[in-house]
């Protein structure tokens, strides 16, 4: 008997957990019922807590997580030869109350101001600052070489780091100053107030990031990369971006432009712009990419739209991408701006329901569940 060596994750689990090595023949009781092993079974592997037909559910954690393939026997080792993946089928409870979502009141604060800079696609940053980005590792040493030339030159040399004088402590050590009086010695030369002197008055920082991709790799590897370079730039509180490539690399400019303009930004409350089509057209074409559906409540203009507002953006991203490498994602808390979690889940679920999918079912499930 080994009742401390097995352990049963959840009530209604039908396959058991071995918190040590056993072997074939070992008997194993669970509430009240006794058994032999037919299989050998290494610590942190299952084995069946009865006997399965083909198709049956396997179940750990209370959740379906795979069908058997074959028969198995009660004791006998689980593996991915005689089960195969599978899930419970995902549902979305249908709407009991009607959208009851109401704007903030913000009278209060129409008049008030900060100051900010305005984007062009209606953003507003509190900061204006200048990147430079290379595409390709291999331009890292140029990157530093313009960091140390221009920061303190254009006035942007980062007033939070100290320096130290250290021939001062050379100095007094050399005058035969005591420990003590050289352990009190301040070395340091910058107190960190800010510079005064900055070229361009308007531009609160010039930054220069440097990283270890965009050369080699996969085609994915590239999107990605060039996808997290145009979060920094697409941040409203930069005003732009300078770009080194070498043209040989990976991480093209082209690709860089297309995450630019990604899903989540066209503006929902103007007409579908041709340039982003094509954008979303020229992305599905990469096999490994796939597309997130979100935050696109809050690109309408003012917090105001209707479900249709979405269908021409959403018809576009299936007909690119497939319901295969489509995802859905809530965009929680910042959807809280323009609409509840509710009101963001009914636009996907009503599209859902819209479409012929005969062919595909249990669409809700994919897109909800099983893509991500």
């Amino acid at each position: 008997m080994f009742p401390n060596k097995i352990l049963r994750i959840h009530s209604s689990d039908n396959i058991i957990v071995a918190l040590t090595n056993l072997s074939i023949g070992d008997i194993v009781e669970l509430d009240g019922v006794s058994f032999a092993l037919v299989s050998d079974v290494k610590a942190k592997h299952k084995f069946a807590l009865r006997n399965f037909t083909v198709d049956e559910k396997i179940l750990m954690y209370g959740v379906v997580v795979g069908n058997a393939k074959n028969e198995i026997a009660m004791g006998e080792l689980i593996t991915t030869k005689n089960i195969v993946h599978e899930t419970e089928a995902y549902t979305v409870p249908k709407k009991s109350a009607v959208k009851n979502w109401t704007s903030p009141k913000l009278s209060a604060f129409s008049k008030k101001h900060f100051l900010g800079y305005h984007r062009d696609d209606g953003r507003v940053g509190t900061e204006n600052n200048w990147l430079v980005i290379p595409l390709v590792f291999c331009q890292n040493r140029n990157i530093d070489t313009l960091q140390a030339s221009m920061l303190k030159e254009l006035g942007y040399e980062n007033p939070s780091k100290k320096s130290f004088d250290v021939s001062l402590l050379v100095e007094k050590y050399k005058s035969g100053a005591s420990e003590e009086e050289l352990l009190e010695l301040d070395l340091t030369t910058n107190n960190g107030q800010n510079q005064r002197n900055r070229i361009f008055p308007n531009v609160d920082g010039l930054h220069f990031l440097t990283h270890e991709g965009g050369c080699g790799g996969s085609t994915s590897d590239a999107v990605t990369l060039c996808n997290l370079l145009a979060g920094y730039i697409n941040n409203p509180n930069v005003a732009g971006a300078t770009i080194l490539s070498l043209g040989c690399q990976h991480a093209q400019m082209n690709i860089l432009e297309r995450a630019l303009k990604r899903i989540a930004k066209p503006s929902i409350s103007t007409p579908i712009d041709n340039q982003w089509k094509a954008n979303i057209a020229a992305l599905s074409k990469f096999e490994h990419v796939s597309c997130k559906i979100s935050g696109m409540v809050t690109e309408a203009k003012n917090a105001v739209f209707s479900d249709d507002s979405f269908t021409p953006f959403l018809d576009h991203v299936f007909s690119a991408f497939g319901p295969n490498r489509l995802l859905f994602g809530s965009d929680w808390p910042v959807c809280l701006l323009a609409a509840d979690y509710s009101s963001v889940l009914s636009i996907i679920m009503d599209y859902l329901e819209q479409l012929s999918c005969a062919q595909i079912p249990d669409l809700q499930s994919k897109l909800i569940q099983k893509n991500n």
